[in-house]
């Protein structure tokens, strides 16, 4: 609502002329897209969507309704709360710490900078707890998997996640008061842009599968496609006077020329939506699949992979448009990540250590004997 009050206070005091040039020359496509980049901090909502889908009813239908809602109205809005703010005042003088209500001030509009100031003291408080309720969903997740410790998975009595949600809690307090919010707004939409490249990586995986005589293969594939593209990226962005970065670039194109070609030509698809971890099992261990070249009632994605690598390239091009500050900010995180995984998750992961197949069966051994017990 008080989004929806600044775009339309703002159009009523709109000044035509401030939008010439509407593409500041000084800045032109890069700027845009630089500015596009930073906008991705509000897509957390579709983030938080998605981490709540295990709490949703039906959420084959309503998951997809939501996302599209989701991303649908943080598009429309951001587009238009930039229209309305740099239509009310020349973009130079726009504030960088209290856009809208500097703008009305200078508009002479003091009751709509009073309203807008006390709607975004009145938002805050709701906004930070939404960008966490999905964390402690994802501790639990990763808790129940084994890459985390057990005790981000607890339950309390009254069914809440206590021990992760109090733990993100903490993080975010230090973060926020440690970390400039120019550096933290760039590695929050750099890794959102990431996570994005992530998921297009998993709808890759759920419908490719490595030849037998090479395991593992698509998972090779896609991270040279990743590194390929992060690479081809940040040397356009940031290093393109170089006399290097052009044999690089072309390097990096040509690998992720052969890595497209060798999902779609030497990795088959699954016959089933999701390979093996979407077979069903029957109390006693028999197995249901679904129909051949079914995708079991899920939306399909169409011109996989060509459409989620395009994405991928896209958001990584999205990053490298970031500060050096930012991305390296980004990939000190993944570093710690990384060696966290491989010193402790990789150990402990049932998928790693046990095998799901494994695991399912004596789930399915341990309700059965506890069915039988008299």
């Amino acid at each position: 609502g008080i989004v929806a009050f600044m775009v339309l206070a703002g159009f009523a005091l709109l000044k035509p002329t401030n939008w010439k040039p509407f593409l500041p020359p000084q800045f032109g496509v890069t700027g845009v897209l630089r500015g596009s980049t930073a906008t991705f901090f509000g897509y957390l909502g579709y983030d938080e969507v998605c981490c709540l889908a295990a709490e949703a009813k039906n959420p084959k239908r309503n998951l997809p309704i939501a996302i599209m809602l989701t991303l649908g109205a943080v598009t429309l809005l951001y587009i238009f709360a930039a229209l309305a703010l740099t239509g009310m005042q020349p973009y130079e003088d726009i504030s960088s710490i209290s856009g809208f209500p500097a703008a009305f001030r200078a508009n002479g509009s003091y009751w709509a900078a009073q309203i807008a100031s006390l709607g975004e003291v009145l938002t805050l408080p709701v906004v930070v707890p939404l960008t966490l309720i999905g964390q402690p969903r994802l501790l639990y997740a990763l808790a129940e998997d084994g890459l985390i410790p057990k005790w981000f998975g607890k339950v309390d009595r009254s069914g809440n996640l206590f021990n992760s949600t109090l733990f993100s809690g903490v993080i975010m307090v230090i973060v926020a008061t440690v970390i400039p919010f120019e550096h933290l707004n760039d590695m929050i939409s750099a890794a959102v842009l990431m996570a994005l490249s992530m998921t297009n990586t998993s709808l890759i995986l759920l419908w490719h599968e490595s030849p037998a005589e090479s395991p593992a293969l698509v998972e090779k594939i896609m991270l040279a496609y990743h590194i390929s593209c992060f690479i081809c990226c940040l040397v356009v962005s940031h290093f393109w006077s170089f006399i290097w970065s052009k044999p690089l670039v072309f390097l990096c194109i040509v690998v992720m020329l052969i890595s497209l070609y060798g999902i779609m030509f030497r990795c088959p698809q699954y016959e089933v939506f999701g390979g093996k971890q979407q077979q069903r099992r029957r109390p006693k261990g028999g197995i249901i699949k679904q129909k051949p070249s079914s995708h079991g009632g899920y939306f399909r994605t169409p011109f996989v992979p060509l459409w989620p690598c395009t994405g991928i390239l896209i958001n990584w091009y999205l990053v490298s448009q970031l500060e050096l500050v930012g991305i390296a900010g980004l990939l000190i995180f993944l570093s710690v990540a990384t060696l966290f995984y491989f010193l402790y998750g990789a150990h402990h992961s049932i998928g790693n250590s046990v095998g799901w197949d494994d695991n399912d069966n004596e789930q399915t051994d341990a309700s059965t004997a506890a069915a039988a017990a008299p």
